[in-house]
């Protein structure tokens, strides 16, 4: 509110702002300001969500829900397979993992390699445990909650408690982890710098399972065409950003593929009654 006062020196937008906040528990509080609007954006977790699209919203309210969703990574055979660029790849994919300690709706959880045959992902998890190492000495983490700490030893173990044929790569402490195996089902996300890498043999397959829930598909791809038929497919099943790995951060308008303002804005049409 402070940068809006500086801005807005003639007060247009001031003397038609009022700001209110009040411990969620007040349902007293949000039933009587959901009667009250217009419309209503809503933020926040699962619960939050459906807890305030329950209010008595009158019933041309508009809403605009931004709701908790992931991300997902995705690399073809002819990206993964490239000696010389598997390590920016992995470096690109390593810095999406760090940022907001993937807490944030576009941090990717998963990343799914389409296999080829006769050829190993041995070299390229090598390359990407480095990338990991290399990122997690130039941006260590100064402090993780206890919770967060006991979420990532519990997700380590029933990995690979749950298949003999997982295998998981992290050091001693809670810093990093990469959870290894196959499949193009989304695992429960873990966040705090737990990434899960699938093989899978099309990626087609993974990403036609996807619902509405996938916000951002960070993409390394060799082969253009297959790229551009990823992308469409993705689009279909509700991802609204397709972008290349190292920027699933870098947001433009529109978020979440909805314009923030614009749907709260009405136009107004008078015609006169005299022409």
């Amino acid at each position: 509110m402070d940068k809006l006062v500086q801005s807005d020196t003639d007060g247009r937008l001031i003397r038609r702002i009022f700001m209110v906040s009040f411990k969620h528990e007040r349902q007293d509080l949000q039933a009587a300001m959901a009667q009250a609007v217009d419309g209503a954006m809503i933020w926040g977790g699962k619960e939050a969500v459906l807890q305030i699209r329950a209010l008595p919203f009158p019933h041309w309210a508009r809403l605009a829900v931004f709701g908790p969703r992931i991300s997902v990574a995705a690399m073809d055979a002819d990206a993964w397979n490239n000696p010389e660029e598997q390590q920016t790849w992995c470096l690109r994919l390593a810095r999406d993992v760090w940022q907001f300690d993937q807490q944030a709706c576009s941090s990717p959880q998963v990343l799914f390699l389409e296999k080829r045959s006769g050829s190993s992902v041995a070299p390229f998890l090598s390359c990407l445990q480095r990338a990991f190492e290399n990122e997690n000495r130039a941006h260590p983490r100064r402090m993780i909650p206890a919770v967060l700490t006991s979420t990532i030893c519990r997700a380590r173990a029933s990995w690979l408690l749950e298949d003999a044929e997982h295998r998981a790569v992290f050091p001693a402490g809670p810093d990093w982890t990469l959870l290894l195996g196959s499949g193009s089902d989304i695992p429960e996300p873990v966040q705090g710098k737990t990434l899960a890498v699938l093989e899978v043999d099309d990626l087609r397959e993974a990403v036609s399972k996807w619902d509405g829930n996938v916000q951002t598909l960070g993409l390394g791809m060799g082969n253009a065409g297959k790229e551009k038929e990823i992308a469409i497919l993705a689009g279909k099943r509700g991802v609204d950003r397709v972008v290349k790995l190292g920027r699933m951060h870098v947001f433009v308008s529109p978020w979440d593929g909805v314009d923030l303002i614009r749907p709260m804005v009405r136009i107004v049409r008078h015609v006169s009654s005299t022409e």
